[in-house]
């Protein structure tokens, strides 16, 4: 966890990928003693339940914003409560936010806009990293070249599963 003193539900980075690598290494220990059909099996398995997991977070995610974007915000509102405490909860705030993104179209527009401004700084170029994936896989099936030291291109082998 954090150490904010209030728990968002998020682990840190490090925290996770130490839990990731911890289930991987068991994982190791387990399967390697697997003949090679059982481990099949377990990855057709996995992956059903990887599906199911995340149908499953959508479902949460959905309903959670309900709550905390709709439902608690409307009826503190409607109580004229700005925060409260809940014994076993902790503390119950309205918080302003806001969405934002570049209208459709306008991203020229807006980048020129921000450079007038002297806000240039703001924006950053960036490749989407399945655009890069794509992009260097079609180069190496091509026979192209990819520029040397400028992209880090790490091969491996992946099974995958195609239902009959």
């Amino acid at each position: 966890m954090n150490d904010k003193s209030e728990y968002n539900g998020e682990e840190s980075g490090e925290e996770a990928l130490g839990r990731s690598e911890q289930f991987k290494q068991d994982a190791r220990i387990e399967y390697k003693k697997w003949d090679l059909m059982k481990m099949v099996r377990e990855m057709a398995e996995q992956q059903g339940r990887k599906l199911s997991a995340e149908d499953k977070l959508k479902e949460i995610n959905a309903r959670l914003d309900v709550l905390r974007l709709e439902l608690i915000p409307a009826e503190m509102e409607n109580r004229g409560l700005e925060s409260f405490k809940l014994e076993g909860v902790g503390r119950v705030s309205l918080t302003a936010d806001l969405y934002a993104r570049i209208t459709a179209g306008k991203t020229d527009e807006f980048f020129q806009w921000l450079k007038d401004q002297k806000l240039g700084s703001l924006i950053k170029a960036a490749i989407n990293p399945s655009t890069l994936k794509a992009f260097v896989k079609g180069r190496i099936k091509d026979g192209k070249e990819i520029p040397e030291g400028m992209v880090s291109v790490t091969p491996f082998q992946r099974a995958s599963i195609t239902k009959s």
